[in-house]
């Protein structure tokens, strides 16, 4: 069954098909996978479906799962928008290792002026030489803001 649910999402020895996809994990009990199909699917049912499995799968460590529910708080998508509990679960998705998540928490945290979220959704990509990152870490010591004021440790951001 998850063979063939893989096969019609990918469309691969036949066309791709999401619902039928879709139809072949919830038979399986697929439920990781099948938050990814409603979610590309992305009708009205679709992401009804997906918002009723949501807490179930981030409970399981689903990262997919909870970056979806917090666009959906953000846009007001099926659910009642709330931009609080779409960065807690932007902040969670990011803790159960998603990149994009954390990029986008990052991004939300400095729009709402939240410099101390922004600041450790950066340390993530610390790591990896990022640029803004290092950049929003820099000016986050120069201004004392999430971290506390230092100029030496703002200069060494700005280098790296």
């Amino acid at each position: 069954m998850i063979m063939l649910g893989r096969l019609y999402r990918e469309g691969k020895g036949t066309e791709k098909n999401l619902n039928k996809a879709a139809e072949y994990f919830r038979k399986a009990a697929q439920n990781n996978e099948l938050v990814e199909v409603l979610w590309n699917i992305g009708t009205t049912d679709s992401l009804n479906e997906l918002v009723t499995l949501a807490d179930t799968e981030i409970k399981k460590g689903n990262a997919f799962a909870a970056e979806c529910l917090s666009i959906l708080y953000l846009e007001g998508k099926i659910i009642a928008q709330d931009e609080h509990k779409a960065l807690n679960l932007l902040e969670k998705a990011a803790n159960l290792g998603s990149k994009s998540a954390t990029e986008k928490l990052m991004l939300m945290s400095l729009e709402s002026e939240d410099d101390r979220r922004a600041v450790i959704a950066a340390s993530v990509f610390l790591d990896a030489n990022d640029a803004i990152a290092s950049e929003i870490v820099s000016e986050a010591y120069t201004d004392g803001k999430g971290l506390p004021k230092d100029d030496g440790m703002s200069s060494y951001w700005t280098s790296s």
